[in-house]
C-alpha cells in the first residue's frame, strides 16, 4: 500500500466540546506524520488544547461559535484545497480510525483509477465499535 504523505493527503477533524481523549486522538494523528491535519473548533475547544494542537502542527480553524457540522466540513475542505491537498480524509472527534486506514483508502482509490473507474469519494464502511449499535441511515 502507498504510504500517505503530507502533500498528498490532509486529515480534517471536526471538534465540538472535545474530551481530553478526543484532543489526544487529534494529536496522535498529527504526530504520526502521515498527513497534515486540520481541526475545526465548532465550539468548546479549550484555549490550552488549541495551543497544544497548534504546537503539534495542526491547523486549527475556528469561527468562535458553533456553525454546525456541514459548515465545519466545508471550511476544512476549503483550507485543505488552499494548502494544496490532493486528498482529504474527513473525521469527527468520535472517530477512532485503525492504523493504516488512510493508506488503505488511497490504495482503493488507485485501484479504481487503474481500472478506469471515475472516482470522487472513497471511504470506509461505517461499523459499530464493540458494545455499540451500528450506524443507521435513512
Amino acid at each position: 500500500m502507498p504510504e500517505p504523505t503530507p502533500g498528498r493527503l490532509m486529515i480534517g477533524i471536526t471538534l465540538f466540546r472535545p474530551s481530553p481523549d478526543q484532543v489526544d486522538r487529534v494529536l496522535a494523528q498529527a504526530v504520526s506524520g502521515c498527513a497534515g491535519v486540520i481541526a475545526f473548533d465548532d465550539g468548546g475547544l479549550a484555549e490550552a488544547d488549541a495551543e497544544r494542537l497548534t504546537r503539534a502542527g495542526v491547523t486549527v480553524l475556528s469561527a468562535g461559535r458553533n456553525l454546525g457540522i456541514a459548515e465545519a466540513l466545508n471550511r476544512i475542505a476549503a483550507a485543505a484545497r488552499a494548502a494544496g491537498a490532493e486528498t482529504l480524509l474527513l473525521l469527527d472527534q468520535d472517530a477512532e480510525p485503525e492504523t493504516g486506514l488512510a493508506a488503505a483508502l488511497l490504495a482503493a482509490r488507485e485501484r479504481l483509477r487503474a481500472a478506469a473507474i471515475p472516482v470522487a469519494v472513497v471511504g470506509p464502511a461505517p461499523a459499530p465499535a464493540p458494545g455499540h449499535k451500528a450506524p443507521a441511515y435513512p
